[in-house]
């Protein structure tokens, strides 16, 4: 090996310890943030707040490393893919240390310790969200993508553990048992431990990128349409949806009262438009929350469908676009409804990609 070689390899495993090392700060802060709020110290947290200083200090110091060891290699391929990767980690880890700070202050202004089921919650989420933040630095260090995409998974699977917490606080609300202001702070503590697992999650992306040069795919959404029978526009815009844009996302349909069949002029102007509906039924729509939380985004089509959707899951969009067409109508009423279908449908798409309609 090389002089220039050596040199090389010494500043790529520098940045590297230096990323351990902040990576190791970022969990300790946010294991403390809870852990003051487990023991309810408050020194802890304040404790944990001053020695973010550290961790800003570490980051500046990475981004000086990268900066330099770009200046003074010039590099290519891999190593350019590292140092670029490293520079958008550093920011993941900045934020994890801001989500403990922000968890600290809220403690802070807790009037009383959380009673046992949040207590359960708190203690239940903080593992799983620093675990899957190590495992992520891990596999950044090793440059292991499979441990990478392993624990993007097992991050992208702690949403329901955030779900069960935020019900709890929903309880404590609805039964009195806490101040309003220490209701809010809890909220917090919570999004941000979510957050945790959401770095981590960029964090493994970035170890597959740095390793692999693949590219976090497009999100492929999950929408489902709903109308009143299902026997009209949410078919409509399925089929709309699915021959424009079959790769953008899975679509869906389903009726709050399903009707037993297809109107004649309805199947006939789709067929007209190149759809085949020989094999479409209506589906009745399910509305318990743990199914419509399997959906990015609902869209209603017709008149006061919102109501009938039930509680609408945290994580889940509902676009009302307020089409109606009696189903018994003529065949022009179909035909313009299925104008103004495809022209929201093209709107909805060029939100989600970014990408003008061919």
């Amino acid at each position: 090996m090389s002089i220039y070689e050596e040199k090389l390899e010494q500043d790529l495993e520098d940045i590297r310890t230096e990323v351990h090392r902040v990576g190791s700060l970022a969990s300790a802060a946010v294991e403390n943030s809870v852990r003051s709020i487990l023991t309810w110290n408050r020194q802890l947290a304040y404790e944990t707040i001053l020695r973010d200083q550290i961790i800003n200090r570490a980051v500046k110091n990475i981004d000086d490393l990268c900066h330099a060891f770009v200046v003074r290699h010039s590099p290519t391929a891999g190593h350019l893919r590292f140092v670029s990767s490293v520079l958008r980690v550093n920011i993941a880890l900045e934020r994890v240390g801001d989500y403990a700070v922000t968890v600290c202050r809220e403690m802070a202004r807790l009037s009383k310790q959380p009673d046992q089921r949040v207590i359960r919650d708190l203690e239940v989420s903080m593992e799983p969200s620093r675990q899957s933040l190590i495992q992520a630095l891990e596999a950044l260090e090793k440059g292991n993508s499979e441990l990478a995409r392993g624990t993007k998974k097992m991050a992208s699977h702690l949403g329901k553990t955030f779900d069960r917490a935020f019900a709890d606080l929903v309880d404590e609300g609805e039964e009195g048992a806490a101040p309003i202001l220490d209701l809010f702070a809890l909220l917090v503590i919570f999004n941000r431990l979510s957050r945790v697992c959401d770095q981590a999650k960029n964090i493994c992306e970035e170890t597959i990128f740095a390793s692999l040069g693949e590219t976090k795919p497009p999100k492929n959404f999950r929408i489902l349409f709903v109308d009143a029978q299902d026997n009209c526009q949410s078919l409509m815009a399925v089929a709309i949806a699915l021959k424009n844009y079959p790769d953008i996302a899975e679509y869906s349909s389903a009726g709050c009262d399903p009707s037993d069949e297809l109107p004649v002029d309805f199947v006939r102007l789709m067929e007209s438009r190149g759809h085949d509906m020989r094999e479409v039924k209506p589906v009745k729509l399910e509305t318990m929350p743990e199914i419509l939380g399997d959906y990015h985004i609902i869209v209603t089509l017709g008149r006061d469908l919102i109501g009938k959707l039930g509680k609408i899951p945290y994580q889940t969009v509902v676009l009302d676009w307020g089409e109606y067409i009696d189903c018994s109508g003529e065949f022009p009423a179909y035909d313009s409804c299925y104008e103004s279908v495809s022209a929201k449908i093209s709107e909805l798409m060029e939100i989600l990609t970014g990408e003008s309609p061919t």
